[in-house]
């Protein structure tokens, strides 16, 4: 009779300490659970912060690509010029007209149409541009030449200033500068 009641009572307690067990392995798996659960909302951020400063560099990248590309004063004879791309030629032309004291001092062209996105509703992005005439490059051996010396490239600094704005959030900015000299036909 002792053996019967001291096996009953054996096997309540292996039954409590089971429950105990696996009570204890939930709440591991819980902590578990919580801490992977809170490096995955860490990593979605990170993710979406790389996101948009990539967009952001995209833009000013395209700003200095716009750049670029209007300065060849051949893509200003096209038939419908924007009206940026016409603020970008007077700067330019002012900018090689004028006396030397303007070397090396920046031109902001404001963002006009064509250099800012539709705005979504959830994000809106642009770019304007600084323009420096550097000075002209003479070729070495013709400085008694001034014939050839007029014909020398022009060289420009052209920075391209992005912001990209997204709703509820930041406004995220990045610059990107390039030095450029204009083709030969264009600065005679």
């Amino acid at each position: 009779m002792n053996t019967t009641r001291h096996s009953r009572f054996r096997q309540r307690q292996e039954g409590a300490i089971t429950i105990i067990v696996v009570l204890m392995l939930l709440v591991l798996l819980m902590v578990a659970a919580f801490g992977m659960s809170r490096d995955a909302l860490r990593e979605l951020k990170i993710t979406s912060s790389s996101r948009q400063g990539a967009e952001v560099f995209n833009e000013a990248d395209t700003g200095l690509n716009w750049s670029v590309f209007w300065m060849d004063d051949r893509k200003q004879k096209l038939g419908s010029v924007s009206v940026g791309a016409q603020a970008l030629a007077t700067t330019m032309n002012n900018l090689t007209t004028t006396q030397l004291d303007q070397l090396g001092k920046a031109t902001n062209i404001p963002t006009t149409g064509e250099m800012a996105t539709t705005p979504s509703s959830n994000k809106a992005a642009q770019f304007n541009i600084d323009l420096t005439r550097m000075g002209q490059l003479v070729p070495a051996g013709i400085s008694q030449n001034t014939k050839a010396a007029a014909l020398a490239p022009i060289f420009w600094s052209v920075r391209s200033n992005a912001s990209v704005t997204y709703a509820g959030t930041a406004t995220y900015q990045h610059s990107r500068e390039a030095w450029v000299t204009v083709p030969l036909h264009a600065a005679q």
